[in-house]
C-alpha cells in the first residue's frame, strides 16, 4: 500500500442540484496520484482513483479526480466536516492511501 500527505484548504464547488466541498491535492500527492492513475492495468471513468483517507479523527473510501482546471481533487463529505470542526476556507492535513 502506498500514501502520500496533503495539505490545502477547503473549497466549495457549487452545482445545480448540491454544493460540495473538496481539497486540492498538494503538488507531491498530484504527482503520486498521477503514477497511481498511469499504473492501472485498467481505466476507471474520469482517471480517478480509489483511496482511504484519514483526516483528523476520520477514515473513509472515496475517489480522487483529475481536475482540468484544479488538479487532483478530493470530495469531504459533510459528516467528515461536521465530527472535525472544519468548514470551506480550512486548511487542513490529510494523508491518502491506495493500494
Amino acid at each position: 500500500m502506498q500514501s502520500v500527505k496533503t495539505k490545502g484548504k477547503l473549497w466549495l464547488h457549487s452545482g445545480d442540484k448540491a454544493s460540495w466541498v473538496f481539497l486540492t491535492l498538494d503538488d507531491q500527492a498530484a504527482k503520486k496520484m498521477n503514477e497511481a492513475k498511469e499504473s492501472r492495468k485498467k481505466r476507471t471513468g474520469w482517471g480517478q482513483v480509489s483511496v482511504t483517507v484519514k483526516l483528523g479523527k476520520s477514515n473513509w473510501k472515496t475517489s480522487v479526480f483529475p481536475d482540468k482546471k484544479r488538479g487532483w481533487i478530493l470530495p469531504v463529505k459533510a459528516d467528515v466536516r461536521k465530527k472535525n470542526n472544519i468548514s470551506e476556507g480550512d486548511i487542513v492535513i490529510a494523508t491518502l492511501s491506495w493500494i
